[in-house]
């Protein structure tokens, strides 16, 4: 990679990540406040909702984001499929928005549920946890590694929710205004993004041949993430129908704690994908990069296991309150499954870039069957203790199916090596040691533990420091470092 190109990819990286774990850490605060203010049964009933909108989401999706990232990539003057995009997928949501609200009408639902679910459907929209039209708007921004103006807009929007949520003791306000500022909240941002868009003069002719090729192309991923979603979700609503709304309250504290966390590998993928594109499309593409990428992953999924496996119930009551203690258990598992879910991610992306997406389709069928027998089985026995072992079953095959995957069509991949277990072995057993001292203490003396062990372990090789410091312009500590 050329110092320029390194550059732009650290610095974008950077926008990102850290953007991205700014907005994580104050969404954090807005949603423990809100399970503390919403108690469990309530931060249950809205998860279980924001569960179905999900998958319904992901129906919309279509899958045609990864395509249309790919093919600006290529060619920016491709940029015209966004706005073939946009209209497709909005023809979809206003089917689906009369369709529920017909079946609510012929089926007695309850006002307050009706409103609620239309309130946190609006947000489809709107909202950047969604791919539909706010993800799709910032194609552009990600192409030309240029996201810290996307990355102040969101941590705006998370400051705003912030300070609308602070109102809910003082007028004893409840589930319904909730949701209410759960959407409004990404409202201004939205347009803000919309306008950019707008001035970047992107052409907005429909062309109906366009929406066919994309939704040819993109069918197998469009199914994976239908798929993917409904695995995603699964378990929280099996929780809600086979034990009830406190189990998914206490579950959902779990993931509202670890799933933010696949910001990791999502910034990742966002800063190199353009970059893989293009090495793939003049066949330069670097195995050892992609094992490194790899080693990257699998590092960070392990320390945020190990920082927090001896300290789960500690975080969960004190981010969500004492009601939310027990949700801890949940959580030590939902992190464990972080290191496949990581691996997962990526590599599915890259078959994309490889332009072999339609295997993602088979993925996400295995590791679905597995998940739905694997939750029916052991949730009525176990709860949410259930789901959460669930999870790491169904993710560790799809990891294991990805891999001999790869070896059949490309090539091998490096997952871990003995010097990785042998860091992470020593890493526990010191997290164990001093599990009993104050949490922002422990996790002070962790992250310094961390740093020490990474560099005398020689975890990473000379050619992979190389690289990460490379990313974030720093390539003079590498004599230091080694």
């Amino acid at each position: 990679m050329d110092k320029k190109v390194n550059k732009s990819l650290g610095r974008n990286f950077l926008s990102v990540s850290g953007g991205q774990f700014l907005s994580l850490l104050l969404n954090l605060i807005s949603v423990g406040l809100a399970g503390k203010y919403l108690g469990v049964n309530g931060f249950g009933e809205f998860n279980y909702l924001l569960a179905i909108i999900a998958i319904i989401a992901a129906g919309l999706d279509f899958g045609i984001n990864p395509i249309v990232f790919r093919e600006i990539s290529k060619n920016p003057k491709n940029s015209g499929m966004i706005i073939s995009t946009l209209y497709f997928r909005m023809f979809l949501f206003i089917l689906v928005a009369i369709g529920y609200n017909f079946y609510a009408f012929y089926t007695n639902l309850k006002d307050e549920s009706i409103i609620i679910f239309n309130i946190l459907f609006i947000n489809i929209i709107f909202s950047n946890k969604y791919q539909n039209f706010r993800e799709l708007l910032a194609i552009p921004m990600k192409v030309e590694l240029k996201m810290h103006k996307y990355m102040i807009i969101v941590i705006g929007e998370n400051i705003l929710f912030l300070i609308l949520v602070f109102l809910i003791p003082l007028f004893d306000l409840g589930l319904l205004y909730f949701s209410i500022i759960y959407t409004v909240s990404n409202i201004p941002g939205f347009f803000i993004i919309l306008n950019i868009i707008t001035r970047a003069k992107i052409p907005t002719k429909l062309k109906i041949e366009e929406i066919k090729w994309l939704v040819k192309e993109s069918l197998p991923i469009g199914v994976y993430l239908i798929l993917s979603s409904i695995f995603y979700q699964i378990d929280t609503i099996f929780l809600q129908h086979l034990s009830s709304s406190e189990s998914v309250g206490l579950y959902s504290a779990g993931v509202r704690l670890s799933r933010p966390l696949m910001i990791i590998p999502n910034a990742l993928v966002m800063s190199v994908f353009p970059m893989i594109v293009n090495k793939i499309q003049f066949k330069q593409l670097d195995v050892k990069q992609l094992n490194f990428l790899i080693k990257l992953l699998v590092l960070i999924a392990g320390l945020f296991f190990t920082l927090s496996v001896f300290k789960a119930e500690e975080i969960c009551s004190f981010v969500f309150g004492e009601a939310f203690r027990n949700a801890g258990k949940a959580f030590s598992l939902l992190i464990a499954a972080l290191v496949f879910m990581y691996l997962n991610y990526f590599l599915l992306d890259i078959l994309t870039a490889l332009e072999k997406q339609r295997y993602n389709f088979y993925i996400a069928v295995i590791v679905l069957v597995v998940s739905i027998i694997s939750n029916l089985i052991l949730i009525p026995q176990y709860n949410y203790i259930g789901a959460g072992v669930s999870l790491i079953l169904s993710t560790f095959i799809g990891t294991i199916v990805l891999v001999s995957l790869y070896r059949k069509l490309f090539f091998s991949l490096t997952i871990i090596e003995i010097r990785t277990i042998i860091f992470f072995l020593l890493l526990l057993s010191f997290a164990f040691i001093i599990s009993s001292i104050p949490l922002l203490l422990f996790a002070l003396i962790m992250v310094i533990l961390s740093l020490i062990l990474l560099v005398k372990c020689r975890v990473l090789s000379k050619y992979e420091w190389t690289i990460l410091l490379k990313l974030i312009n720093k390539e003079k500590w590498i004599d230091w470092v080694l």
